[in-house]
């Protein structure tokens, strides 16, 4: 940080404070911010924004687990599920409450989703295999791998809400696909 951000930023927290009582009241709300960003990924290219989606939902997966990530969104397209997004593959990826990963709604998303809008920057040989993945999806390369998944839930958060079944209720209609040496449950429409 050089001297006139320390200098700026100092004098944001004093005016805040003097005037309003809160030394965070013309900082920004991050989360409008980050908002603002997801919107502007829609003209992102496809290949990109996929290798985001996959970046910021399985970075820490093995190669095969992400191409089955990344073939979620791929067959949504065509699913004919309203709540999905439809048309083009930007438009799936950014469908509000779709990819975890493209929402600011936590401060745990939020820290995920700055990675995810500029990975290079934060993990690059992680972003190089996700962005190799997400174009070799796209050329029709990786087929083998597309077992019909529409939607996944890490394994841990099925543990998580094994006693909560009501928050699990938009599985209703969804068969689970055999993934047992994947961190994630994949599922398919029944």
């Amino acid at each position: 940080m050089n001297r006139r951000t320390a200098i700026t930023g100092l004098g944001i927290y004093l005016v805040g404070t003097l005037l309003t009582g809160n030394p965070f009241a013309f900082a920004g709300n991050e989360k409008e911010k980050l908002e603002r960003k997801v919107k502007e990924l829609y003209n992102e290219p496809e290949d990109i924004l996929l290798a985001k989606m996959i970046f910021g939902e399985g970075r820490d997966c093995g190669m095969e687990e992400r191409v089955w990530i990344g073939y979620t969104p791929i067959n949504r397209i065509t699913d004919g599920k309203s709540y999905t997004g439809k048309g083009s593959l930007n438009n799936v990826l950014l469908h509000p409450n779709q990819y975890k990963c493209f929402s600011p709604t936590t401060i745990k998303n939020r820290k995920n989703l700055r990675k995810v809008l500029t990975p290079k920057k934060y993990e690059p040989n992680k972003w190089d295999e996700c962005l190799f993945i997400a174009r070799k999806i796209i050329e029709g390369k990786l087929d083998i791998f597309n077992k019909g998944q529409v939607a996944y839930v890490a394994k841990w958060r099925l543990k998580e809400l094994k006693n909560e079944p009501e928050k699990l209720s938009w599985l209703d209609g969804y068969t689970p696909i055999n993934s047992k040496r994947f961190k994630h449950q994949f599922y398919k429409q029944a």
